[in-house]
């Protein structure tokens, strides 16, 4: 099992960026808390652009959120 830990704004910028790019498809949310600080979340996902596949990696939470 693997637990991701996130708080309400997270939540609310990744349905934020969910409704602006009309993702409809999978996603990737890919936590990392490898620093013993605190957190990062990144959003991934695949789009099309120019006619070519492409992976368009957001952040939602970095270091300026700790």
């Amino acid at each position: 099992m693997t637990k991701i830990m996130m708080n309400r704004a997270d939540l609310e910028i990744i349905n934020k960026v969910v409704e602006e790019n009309a993702i409809t498809q999978n996603f990737c949310i890919i936590y990392n808390n490898n620093s013993g600080i605190g957190y990062t979340l990144d959003l991934q996902f695949t789009t099309e652009v120019n006619g070519r596949e492409a992976t368009v990696t957001i952040p939602i939470c970095g270091e300026e959120n700790w």
